[in-house]
């Protein structure tokens, strides 16, 4: 429901927090403090929603800084659920902000890479992340049941977030595909297999995989 390359900071859509700067590759930051900023788009499922950014390394060998996407924060972000990726991590963790301080909801294995791309959706008390893999982390808590989606970068004046995405819950299944146009081929070390392609609605998001 938006997108943003974040070239700019249109401050009608976006809260800002900390420091940070728009670039021509997008979003960043030198603060040791992350800067990020925290939408003021209403979702169309309320606190339900999807949102993914996209990461550019200045230097593709080396990542410096400490990458985040937020889900069900305050606009001043003194809470949130945060994905969060960084050089000194080697992995990303998946962390909830209270009154309380922070909690890790889940550490998970990933390489920070040009062109990461951390993802977060958040649907009632369920909480999936994809931390640049198509393969999600799934978990539940119920301690912040509203909030805003929103990015955020620290640690770094040359990387950048160069493309942040927010969408909605796709309700609507994809109609089922005929069996009988469902084809197979066995051989001795191998099965083939070839259907039409699927369709979606509209407001779909697309295929997630298969399993």
């Amino acid at each position: 429901y938006y997108t943003d390359n974040l070239t700019t900071v249109d401050t009608t859509k976006w809260t800002v927090n900390g420091s940070v700067t728009a670039t021509a590759n997008g979003l960043t930051s030198s603060s040791s403090s992350s800067g990020n900023v925290i939408s003021s788009v209403a979702a169309p499922d309320g606190n339900d929603y999807d949102v993914r950014m996209t990461v550019h390394l200045a230097n593709p060998a080396q990542c410096l800084g400490q990458y985040t996407v937020y889900a069900r924060a305050a606009s001043n972000a003194s809470t949130y659920y945060a994905l969060t990726a960084s050089s000194s991590s080697q992995g990303s963790q998946l962390l909830k902000k209270t009154g309380s301080g922070y909690t890790s909801l889940a550490w998970i294995p990933s390489s920070c890479t040009d062109g990461m791309v951390l993802r977060v959706l958040v649907k009632g008390n369920q909480i999936t992340a994809w931390a640049n893999s198509s393969a999600p982390f799934t978990t539940t808590d119920s301690d912040l049941p509203s909030g805003q989606p929103g990015v955020g970068i620290a640690y770094t004046s040359a990387d950048t977030i160069s493309n942040a995405m927010l969408g909605p819950i796709d309700h609507v299944a994809p109609p089922p595909i005929n069996q009988t146009s469902i084809s197979s081929v066995a051989s001795y070390h191998r099965v083939d297999l070839q259907w039409p392609v699927g369709s979606d609605d509209a407001n779909g998001i697309g295929l997630g995989g298969y399993s």
